[in-house]
């Protein structure tokens, strides 16, 4: 799994390769870039 806060930068590529991707939105922007998981903070992986 890739995990970014960029979505141009680390969820399109990890993506496109066919890895799982979380996005994390600390702004709570709601962003959509097609991963697969949002969190707004690193503590939620556990």
């Amino acid at each position: 799994m890739f995990v970014g806060d960029t979505g141009s930068d680390d969820i399109i590529g990890p993506k496109t390769v066919g890895m799982k991707t979380a996005f994390v939105d600390r702004d709570g922007t709601g962003a959509d870039y097609g991963q697969d998981y949002t969190i707004t903070n690193l503590k939620e992986l556990i």
